[in-house]
């Protein structure tokens, strides 16, 4: 067992974008694997991958998402946050703080994180801290990556 070439190996697939329904990149990923090791890698309609190993004995299956609970894009609000809605089961509460990566048709890749729109305890009027984060009502992504060009762009891909 080559212990640092697994950690390798999982250090490459986590680090491929795969929010829901974006899983080809990290299938491709999983059949090059595969075929490097001398394996059959056959893709599935849903993302899934399936390789036969050989053996005797009892068979087993694995499977596993190729794909991760993700964000859309739904606003860009004036002061450049964005405001974003769920893809998949993902709560508002499990990414606040989160870092995001927002793939845009024209301008590539620009960064973010998940917060509240009043993002200290510190300044939140009475109450307003106590809230459930929801996306809907208090939770925008924002960072300074995101530029005033890259924003008109994200913009024209809602209409």
């Amino acid at each position: 067992m080559n212990k640092e070439r697994y950690i390798e190996t999982l250090k490459e697939l986590l680090s491929i974008d795969s929010a829901t329904g974006q899983y080809h990149e990290v299938q491709d990923y999983l059949v090059k694997q595969f075929e490097d090791l001398g394996y059959k890698a056959e893709t599935l309609t849903k993302g899934g991958v399936m390789v036969n190993l050989g053996g005797e004995g009892n068979p087993l299956c694995v499977t596993a998402h190729a794909d991760t609970l993700g964000l859309m894009v739904r606003h860009i609000n004036d002061d450049g946050t964005i405001k974003v809605i769920n893809v998949g089961g993902i709560y508002a509460y499990n990414c606040e703080q989160e870092n995001v990566r927002i793939h845009t048709r024209e301008k590539g890749i620009v960064t973010g994180t998940v917060r509240r729109k009043i993002s200290s305890v510190h300044v939140a009027p009475e109450g307003k801290w106590d809230e459930v984060p929801d996306f809907e009502k208090n939770v925008i992504v924002m960072g300074k990556t995101i530029e005033r060009s890259k924003i008109k762009e994200v913009r024209s891909e809602e209409h």
